[in-house]
């Protein structure tokens, strides 16, 4: 069965639904931790893990997923006048989250943790609104742009992006996130870029 238009438009739409909701449970998870912790980021608190957790999904879905968009999506965007503002603030978003987890990962007070995970959060959830309000349905008007071939696109970009991290002086490169080391039994956080 062929893929329409229509069914790429979906496909992305419930691609980005299932994005928000992993990041948002993700963060409550990291809310609902802190809110027991015992104020250090040591042995006795497991928010680090829920902390973790949220970082691990950005460096294996989400930052993927956006150095796919920049590459494709966004290239297309860029060519309807209209979007070109919207691609550039989309852009800007990208490396607000990329900095916004880096800086989680790097936090200790429990409260502060837990403010910046519903930053973060509240953020990505506007950020796919715009995505998907502004750029993918105006994309979808556009009859000289395929939506089939931008997903296929995006799907071979992410798979690369995910089997072959940049390198550091490439331009997603600097957008894989590495905590700051601490004293705590959380796991490494830590995604190679080489």
């Amino acid at each position: 069965m062929t893929m329409t238009e229509t069914d790429a438009f979906e496909a992305m739409l419930a691609h980005h639904r299932n994005l928000e909701k992993q990041v948002g449970e993700r963060a409550a998870a990291v809310a609902g931790a802190t809110a027991s912790a015992s104020g250090t980021r040591g042995p006795g608190g497991s928010y680090p893990l829920a902390v973790a957790d949220l970082v691990a999904h950005f460096n294996e879905e989400v930052l993927p997923h956006a150095t796919a968009e920049e590459q494709s999506i966004y290239l297309a965007a860029i060519a309807v006048p209209a979007l070109e503002k919207t691609v550039a603030e989309l852009l800007l978003e990208h490396e607000q989250l990329t900095a916004s987890v880096q800086a989680l990962a790097a936090a200790e007070e429990p409260t502060e943790v837990a403010a910046m995970a519903s930053s973060i959060a509240a953020l990505f959830s506007a950020h796919v609104a715009k995505e998907n309000d502004l750029v993918l349905a105006r994309l979808q008007a556009e009859e000289t742009i395929s939506l089939t071939d931008l997903l296929a696109q995006m799907h071979e970009l992410t798979d690369t992006a995910r089997t072959h991290p940049p390198a550091d002086g490439d331009a997603a490169g600097a957008r894989n996130i590495a905590p700051v080391s601490s004293a705590s039994t959380a796991p490494d956080r830590t995604v190679a870029t080489t």
